[in-house]
């Protein structure tokens, strides 16, 4: 299982996206679950077992822990060294982050697989949800103007072991799923109270 100094590794490599969009993402997939039942299925005998082990709902709160932990590296860091190495970030807070840092595209756990273009529609209404009239502004302050971006994400988390992907996903899968000038903007509709 990957620990907090490969999530600062996987930040340092690819610095498009903050640890927040990660989080929003883990956030989504959570909501594409549980709320909006996505990718359901009925578990079998063995995805029940896995389901004891794996809990989303801790992994939520793991994974808020962690952000919390990396935001305080992140404001102490100073960057990159002349050799191009990412500076050590603290040892201490790293050695006291919890080790259940665990995000699964899949929730194998629960026996559902999503799709890349489930996981974007799921993504598009958890931010419309979240942030309102302002999801594409808050979207893009963290890089992600387009569902590409969505797929980036997820296949970097796929790279270090923080999400799973079947034989059949691809990233090509989340190209071009909805336009966010149109979903986020054009198409944005204010609920009446």
């Amino acid at each position: 299982m990957p620990d907090s100094l490969t999530i600062y590794r996987l930040l340092k490599k690819d610095p498009r996206y903050p640890i927040e969009a990660y989080h929003f993402v883990q956030q989504g997939l959570s909501y594409a679950t549980e709320i909006l039942q996505f990718g359901q299925k009925r578990p079998n005998d063995n995805q029940k077992k896995l389901s004891q082990v794996h809990d989303l709902e801790q992994s939520s709160s793991d994974f808020q822990k962690e952000i919390e932990m990396l935001a305080g590296i992140f404001t102490s860091q100073e960057g990159d060294d002349a050799t191009g190495e990412v500076d050590s970030p603290d040892r201490e807070a790293i050695d006291d982050a919890e080790s259940s840092f665990v995000v699964e595209a899949e929730a194998e756990a629960e026996g559902r697989h999503l799709s890349g273009q489930e996981l974007c529609e799921a993504l598009r209404q958890y931010a419309l949800q979240q942030y309102g009239y302002m999801a594409a502004s808050v979207l893009a302050q963290w890089g992600i103007t387009a569902t590409q971006d969505f797929g980036s994400i997820v296949y970097n988390l796929i790279d270090i072991g923080l999400m799973r992907k079947s034989t059949e996903d691809r990233q090509e899968h989340f190209s071009d799923v909805y336009d966010f000038q149109s979903v986020f903007v054009e198409n944005f509709q204010f609920e009446k109270t």
